[in-house]
């Protein structure tokens, strides 16, 4: 009877085992940089959004995002797809609530991007953490 007991014990402590490295998650670090006008503090923050679709605009939802609240600060986050896109904004006014919506018209935005300005997927395989940097200034605003 006990053999019984720890055979199913052991089978069942595979199974989860087996499902649980299938679901392991995907590491994402990202270093910001913000070259503009603000300070970065507590009270004007950056916020480093992750999309899993590159169509990313104000009506977009990200599947996560991370608050840096000093320059050149690297947030560190969990994801579960892969690839993902990544924006960032400045919270220029102070006091940005993100479970409010999207950033307010105006802030400082960036994107994670290549050379024609495109979103540049991250790809990040199960298990693994994927690190980027992102720099941006007040060159470019959320539209209104």
């Amino acid at each position: 009877m006990k053999q019984i007991a720890l055979t199913t014990g052991l089978v069942l402590l595979l199974v989860l085992t087996a499902a649980w490295a299938a679901e392991e998650s995907r590491g994402l670090e990202v270093t910001v940089n913000y070259g503009g006008e603000g300070k970065v503090s507590a009270e004007h923050a950056i916020y480093v959004w992750v999309f899993d679709d590159p169509e990313i605009g104000s009506n977009a939802i990200p599947i996560s995002y991370a608050v840096a609240t000093s320059n050149g600060e690297t947030v560190s986050m969990n994801v579960s797809a892969s690839p993902v896109y990544l924006a960032v904004h400045y919270d220029e006014q102070g006091g940005y609530d993100p479970t409010l919506g999207p950033p307010v018209p105006g802030s400082p935005v960036g994107l994670h991007s290549d050379e024609t300005g495109a979103p540049k997927p991250v790809e990040i395989e199960e298990g693994s953490t994927a690190s980027v940097e992102l720099s941006f200034d007040d060159t470019i605003r959320m539209p209104g």
